[in-house]
């Protein structure tokens, strides 16, 4: 039976503990000793324990004292006892120094008393040592007023057996007073109670600079206590003492520190070359930052990681375009052929120079794209790379496959595929690209149209506004391109009623899906589309749906150049987040790979962005610092560049307020505290909003 486990009387669970110094001294020991054993005093116990009856016992204990201790000298020795002590405790006699003094005193004038094998007598007490756990008391003792011993220095042998039977200010103390230290895994035991926590700290502190290594996971497993600064101490120390370390075990402080105590961490760990495994690298995925993570992933690149695609693929999010293009190099190195899919992902991750490679190891490889995905590399790849596809590709051109793919492949290219085709396609400085038989046709529509745009108007119109209403609608079908329905509309606007405007247009005999893809190429030229938005441009224009999806097939639309050209059209006048822009473009009818891969390769200074957005608002709107921060945060800049932006954007916080109240007062009849209650809960400083209410009438 131990110490938890002892009987419990008057419901104190210390009833041994007479002086109340939150230690069972050695005579406090025997009487709870007596007590589990049903007897009345120690030496009964002994008498049980050696076989021994009561005079056996009395013959053989007198024999073990000194003969020069007589009956006389013993009643002398407790009567001079009980004369020092009155004397000692007298409390008109002793002062609060005297008791500091007494409490600090030597116990080497108790312990030269030798009154028989191994018995000490220590003032009135007799302490027979051998009874004694040496192990707990190995540097000496401490004697207290009352002369019991307890040990000197503290170790943690005692503490750890004895510290549930202390009170807080106790066991606190003697963490303080604890200076030798062994069994980390006890150490953390008892660190890892809650209640503990003061006096834990104290002796997981104490404990390290003794020279104590705990090891990562018992570290981890008390993290979440003693939070970053002490985990973080202890991490260190077990990293720099090196041996056989796993990250594995640093996996278990996830969640219990903050992230930038983890990032700390990670550093440390890399910075003596410790080894990283992949499992390691998904497990650090989100629990670090990106700007950490990344450099996690090149010191594993630096240290031959065996990382393959399908590991890049899944980081490609959380790297910079160096860091992604660095990868995707090692991989070339090593002979590695991507697929076509993971080709277009790495479209917008990588830089051009990278991607080029990519695509001229795919090449090489024998295999080919087609002419939808060549316009999809457009503008990614270089120039001598992409004619290479060209060449490759086993896609009949189209004329306007020629015309679209002229300036971003070499021409050169161009017409070996025209060749290729049986040379129908030719070549004119003028007029780029053109097809024999098209150009025939061409010249014969041409002289109809010349001939339509006269004066003379056919015979069959209705009246002679009928012939100008004729006339004006074939100008303007030579000028630009029109729907039917937009046609008629132009000409109501230019005075004709809707009957004749109608008779008009029909006779001018418009092939509408010619009209339909001009105006969808003189959109394009002028802007940037995804399809969805086109067709619905063109719906708008008055084309039918069908029309409008026929032409927008038709142009064969580099989706990711319009995308990034999208992306610049929108930061020419407004200020984005890496976020906004991405969702902006998914408006504009792009698919979030195509967004991102657009917003990444555009790249502008976020923080930038975030100051031009501040200082809009500024100017704009009347926002109150805290107010700031918070709209910038909700159109998802970082809380750097958040941070930066609000600090530099040169607003004067009290005229925001000022002018903030006077709007609030155009709209409102605010009372003094209803206007102040309303700019508080608005973010401003009290300082602020005094400038402001002083400034207005009520």
């Amino acid at each position: 039976m131990g110490l938890f486990d002892r009987p419990v009387r008057g419901g104190s669970d210390r009833m041994f503990d007479y002086n109340r110094d939150g230690v069972l001294d050695p005579n406090e020991l025997d009487a709870q000793e007596c007590f589990l054993h049903d007897v009345d005093t120690f030496d009964e116990i002994i008498k049980r324990d050696r076989g021994y009856d009561d005079e056996d016992f009395d013959e053989d204990f007198d024999e073990d004292f000194d003969e020069d201790y007589d009956e006389d000298e013993w009643e002398e020795d407790d009567e001079d006892d009980e004369d020092d002590e009155d004397e000692a405790y007298d409390d008109d006699e002793i002062d609060e120094e005297d008791d500091d003094e007494y409490l600090e005193e030597d116990s080497s004038a108790y312990k030269d008393k030798i009154v028989g094998n191994d018995i000490v007598k220590c003032g009135r007490y007799y302490v027979d040592e051998s009874k004694l756990e040496k192990e707990y008391y190995p540097d000496g003792y401490y004697v207290n007023k009352e002369k019991k011993i307890i040990p000197r220095p503290m170790n943690w042998h005692f503490f750890y057996d004895h510290f549930t039977n202390l009170d807080e200010d106790t066991y606190i103390r003697y963490a303080h007073e604890m200076v030798r230290f062994e069994h980390p895994d006890e150490i953390v035991e008892f660190a890892g109670i809650s209640w503990y926590k003061e006096a834990g700290k104290i002796i997981l502190e104490k404990a390290s600079a003794a020279g104590i290594v705990f090891s990562l996971k018992q570290i981890a497993d008390i993290s979440g206590i003693y939070g970053d600064e002490l985990t973080m101490s202890l991490i260190f120390k077990t990293i720099a003492h090196g041996g056989e370390l796993s990250f594995k075990d640093i996996e278990y402080v996830y969640g219990e520190i903050s992230e930038e105590a983890v990032n700390k961490i990670v550093k440390e760990w890399m910075k003596s070359k410790l080894p990283l495994t992949k499992d390691d690298l998904y497990s650090l995925e989100g629990e670090v930052s990106d700007s950490v993570f990344e450099q996690v992933c090149r010191y594993a690149l630096n240290n031959n990681l065996d990382f393959d695609s399908k590991d890049l693929m899944e980081y490609m999010s959380y790297l910079s375009e160096p860091v992604i293009s660095d990868y995707v190099k090692a991989l070339l190195d090593k002979g590695y052929i991507f697929t076509k899919d993971e080709l277009f992902d790495l479209d917008g991750y990588i830089n051009d120079k990278i991607l080029s490679r990519v695509l001229k190891a795919y090449l090489d490889s024998g295999k080919t794209l087609t002419i939808s995905e060549i316009n999809d590399l457009d503008g990614s790849v270089s120039k001598s790379i992409l004619s290479e596809a060209v060449r490759r590709c086993n896609d009949i051109f189209s004329l306007s496959d020629f015309n679209d793919l002229d300036g971003s492949v070499s021409r050169a290219a161009l017409l070996d595929v025209a060749k290729r085709q049986g040379g129908q396609i030719k070549y004119d400085e003028y007029e780029g690209f053109y097809s024999i038989a098209e150009s025939e046709k061409k010249n014969k529509k041409i002289v109809a149209d010349n001939y339509s745009s006269k004066s003379i108007a056919p015979k069959n119109l209705s009246s002679k506004k009928a012939g100008d209403a004729f006339r004006m609608a074939n100008d303007y079908l030579n000028a630009s391109s029109f729907s039917r329905k937009t046609l008629i509309e132009q000409l109501q606007y230019e005075g004709f009623s809707k009957k004749i405007a109608t008779e008009a247009v029909d006779l001018c005999n418009v092939d509408w899906s010619v009209q339909v893809l001009r105006k969808a190429k003189e959109y394009l030229n002028s802007s940037a589309f995804s399809p969805k938005k086109l067709v619905e441009q063109l719906e708008y224009e008055g084309f039918s749906k069908s029309e409008a999806e026929n032409a927008v097939a038709a142009c064969h639309i580099n989706i990711s150049e319009q995308a990034y050209k999208k992306a610049k059209e929108y930061l020419v006048s407004q200020a984005f987040s890496f976020d906004g822009l991405v969702h902006q473009l998914e408006y504009e009818g792009f698919t979030h790979d195509k967004a991102v891969k657009a917003v990444k390769k555009v790249n502008p200074n976020w923080t930038e962005m975030a100051l031009q957005k501040a200082k809009g608002y500024v100017h704009s709107q009347a926002f109150s610092y805290k107010g700031l921060i918070r709209q910038l945060e909700y159109e998802k800049f970082s809380p750097e560049d958040v941070k930066y932006a609000v600090n530099n954007c040169g607003a004067d916080w009290k005229e925001a307020a000022l002018t903030k109240a006077k709007n609030y007062m155009k709209l409102f009849s605010f009372s003094k505290d209803k206007l102040t209650q309303q700019l508080e809960h608005d973010g401003y400083k009290k300082t602020e909003i005094k400038y402001a209410v002083d400034k207005i009438s009520f």
